[in-house]
């Protein structure tokens, strides 16, 4: 059972924009697109979630669903983000069904 008691994964959803109608030619800029968000090391401790759902409008960057999916939340300069398991800046678009990652920094040895 996801989520459910003794579960490892944390997951909850949270709804960013209602699902309005808006008739006429611009109808797919007020779309909004269900992304997964996932938190991993550090940030999932401090956010205590592992993952999330959002749904977010059309043209929503990284930046934009760290924003929603931390409720604010300041980031660090040196925090990483992946779309769909590859490496992705802050400011690169996301489409509906992409898996938005974020972690602190990797090293290794």
């Amino acid at each position: 059972m996801v989520g459910g008691k003794g579960s490892r994964e944390t997951f909850r959803h949270a709804k960013i924009v209602p699902q309005l109608r808006f008739p006429g030619p611009y109808r797919h800029l007020f779309q909004a697109m269900k992304v997964h968000v996932r938190f991993f090391s550090s940030l999932r401790e401090r956010l205590g979630c592992s993952a999330t759902w959002l749904d977010v409008p059309a043209g929503a960057t990284v930046g934009d669903i760290w924003f929603h999916a931390t409720q604010g939340m300041a980031r660090s300069d040196n925090a990483l983000a992946a779309i769909n398991m590859e490496y992705a800046s802050f400011d690169q678009h996301i489409a509906d069904g992409d898996e938005v990652a974020f972690f602190p920094p990797v090293s290794g040895g």
